[in-house]
């Protein structure tokens, strides 16, 4: 699975950032995410990390219509593909 390494909240814009990885095997994390700590440990991996963003509200916006969901020819994307070796071929 993957963990929450770091997070980055910007109040005064409205929203959270969250930074997530797989972590080598038999390694652990004990870092605060937001923590000096575990800004420093996200700068210093050697591999990905996946950003996501809360926008804050609109899990209790009654009129957020939701995200596009990315899955329409040139709309974006809606799969997130990580820790394989060939992408394409996962998706066959």
């Amino acid at each position: 699975g993957m963990t929450v390494i770091d997070t980055l909240d910007f109040p005064q814009w409205k929203f959270k950032l969250f930074f997530l990885t797989t972590l080598p095997e038999g390694e652990s994390y004990d870092l605060v995410p937001g923590s000096k700590e575990a800004h420093d440990y996200m700068w210093s991996i050697e591999g990905t990390a996946l950003e996501l963003t809360y926008n804050y509200g609109t899990d209790t916006d009654a009129d957020f219509k939701g995200y596009h969901v990315g899955n329409q020819e040139k709309d974006g994307f809606g799969h997130v593909a990580f820790n394989t070796d060939d992408v394409y071929a996962a998706c066959e």
